[in-house]
């Protein structure tokens, strides 16, 4: 149930779901992206054990089962490990498919990220990729003035095209924007607190620290998938947006995003996705 910016890099835009595919999770019955994870050992486990029983989980569908041993529900191991675990059986052996590079269950260009590379409006919109909005967004403003020059927002195009000045200008604005939001939402909770409505601690960042670490990561972003197909993350992505980045995982992804940015060639397509997994 969460959502990331990756920046997938690749020769040719119409090759994008390709590179994606092998982090599939779910990428159907037969890819060889797949794995089969052997649970048999488990199963036999679970069948044998006397406190393996059905419990109140089950009382508005089968409550005739509640406090019941699986023996006594299912007439053997095979009909357990089906209808307990879901497993299915290979060879002989019981487990489950599994793709152990999973990053992603479903994405889209641009989504909640839409909009986040800039390029001179110059360019012809058939050298350029516009995703779409993310779920109840409204689609990013095409064309923007950043330090008086006419640019577009994009979510794919050449690396060489990519302005990174204007980037980094537009994220610290940004960053600017946000803060000052916060800070209403933050001197509104000071004062339920000083009321005694509220105790939580609030942040102490300053505008101008947010704007100035939004200008440095610039095009920064949490995953990234290279030309020979590498993917590099900060961190594992868990559940609502949450991850097990350190600071210091992030400071050597960023320090690898940068650096292979500014490597590979000029005409290397460079596209925004929003990942869910």
């Amino acid at each position: 149930m969460s959502h990331f910016a990756t920046a997938v890099f690749l020769k040719d835009p119409a090759d994008l779901e390709a590179v994606l595919a092998p982090f599939n999770e779910q990428p159907g019955e037969g890819s060889p992206f797949l794995r089969f994870v052997d649970c048999t050992e488990e199963v036999g486990d679970k069948w044998a054990d006397p406190t393996t029983t059905f419990g109140d989980w089950c009382k508005k569908d089968k409550p005739e089962r509640v406090g019941k041993h699986v023996k006594d529900v299912y007439k053997d191991k095979d009909e357990f490990a089906k209808g307990w675990f879901g497993y299915t059986q290979r060879n002989g052996r019981w487990g489950y498919w599994d793709n152990p590079n999973a990053k992603w269950d479903w994405w889209v260009i641009g989504g909640r990220w839409m909009g986040s590379l800039i390029v001179p409006a110059s360019m012809s919109k058939s050298d350029i990729i516009h995703g779409e909005p993310g779920t109840m967004m409204e689609p990013t403003p095409e064309r923007v003035i950043v330090d008086g020059k006419a640019c577009w927002r994009v979510d794919g195009c050449r690396v060489g095209c990519l302005d990174f000045g204007a980037i980094s200008t537009l994220k610290a604005t940004e960053a600017g924007e946000h803060w000052d939001k916060a800070k209403a939402a933050v001197d509104e909770r000071i004062a339920k607190i000083k009321s005694g409505e509220c105790h939580r601690n609030v942040s102490k960042t300053s505008r101008e620290q947010a704007m100035a670490d939004a200008e440095a990561k610039g095009l920064f972003c949490f995953a990234a998938l290279t030309l020979d197909g590498k993917w590099m993350q900060r961190g594992n992505m868990g559940w609502w947006g949450m991850d097990d980045s350190t600071k210091e995982s992030t400071r050597a992804h960023y320090e690898a995003f940068r650096d292979y940015i500014t490597s590979i060639p000029e005409d290397t397509w460079i596209i925004f996705v929003d990942c869910h997994i």
